[in-house]
């Protein structure tokens, strides 16, 4: 029963300092959910230690949350790798991200990327 995947910075396609970055957890379906639903896109992927629990209940138990996005972005090397002028797509997350980290966040609803 393998369902999560590592938590941390995943390169979809060839990103570059100006590709998104999605967010997810890393429950194995929601990872591969995403990368299903954004074919030939150039992007990172950051995904957050959520104990192999989809985004979802993540969110709802508390492990996909401000805390553990900052902590994920300060250690996974995000900075180095998409510059700092990133742009971070959380899916039905609302949180001061912009304020905590200075970075710009768009907020996607379900109906953006099904899970």
């Amino acid at each position: 029963m393998h369902y999560m995947v590592d938590a941390g910075l995943y390169a979809l396609g060839q990103p570059n300092h100006s590709s998104p970055v999605f967010v997810t957890a890393n429950y194995k379906m929601s990872f591969d959910r995403l990368r299903q639903a954004v074919p030939d896109r150039n992007a990172w992927i950051l995904v957050l230690d959520t104990k192999g629990i989809n985004v979802w209940c993540a969110a709802g138990k508390g492990t996909f949350g401000t805390e553990e996005l900052v902590s994920r972005i300060k250690t996974s090397g995000l900075e180095r790798a998409a510059g700092l002028h990133f742009r971070i797509i959380l899916v039905g997350f609302n949180a001061p991200l912009e304020f905590l980290t200075g970075f710009t966040v768009r907020l996607r609803g379900p109906q953006a990327i099904q899970f």
